[in-house]
């Protein structure tokens, strides 16, 4: 009897989990712009500003967002923002993550960083975590820092 139970909340669970991802679309998340907030002698900090799009009629809070970014198919930095997001249903909000990371992350990419601009593929996976749900996303492109 206990299995029948098991098997039963299994069941459901799982039936939950699928019409849930059926009503609720990912929402879209697009990098906009890079800009460099900080250059020491240790690290660097770069301000990634993203725009997320919810296609749902209902608003979504999200909880926090992990990340992982990657310049010219190199590792250089990841973590997990957890300040909140919202964004209003059918509708969008720009958010602007702050990441920071060691020179000896960005290998050849640290003398790029003392011309005046310099251009690179970027590559940022990561999921957004909607209550008990995570929402992935992944974005590749190009950026380009300019020096102001």
């Amino acid at each position: 009897m206990k299995l029948f139970f098991v098997l039963a909340a299994a069941l459901i669970l799982s039936s939950c989990s699928s019409l849930t991802k059926d009503l609720i679309k990912d929402p879209e998340v697009k990098v906009i712009d890079f800009s460099v907030t900080n250059v020491t002698l240790e690290d660097v900090s770069i301000a990634v500003k993203m725009n997320i799009k919810n296609p749902n009629p209902i608003p979504l809070n999200l909880d926090q967002v992990t990340y992982a970014l990657k310049f010219s198919g190199k590792d250089v930095t990841e973590g997990t923002f957890s300040e909140g997001i919202k964004v209003p249903a059918s509708g969008e909000n720009n958010v602007t993550v702050p990441l920071k990371f060691k020179y000896s992350s960005l290998n050849s990419l640290v003398s790029s960083l003392f011309n005046n601009t310099f251009t690179k593929e970027y590559e940022i996976n990561g999921s957004a975590k909607l209550g008990i749900f995570n929402i992935p996303f992944s974005e590749k492109g190009e950026v380009k820092f300019n020096k102001k």
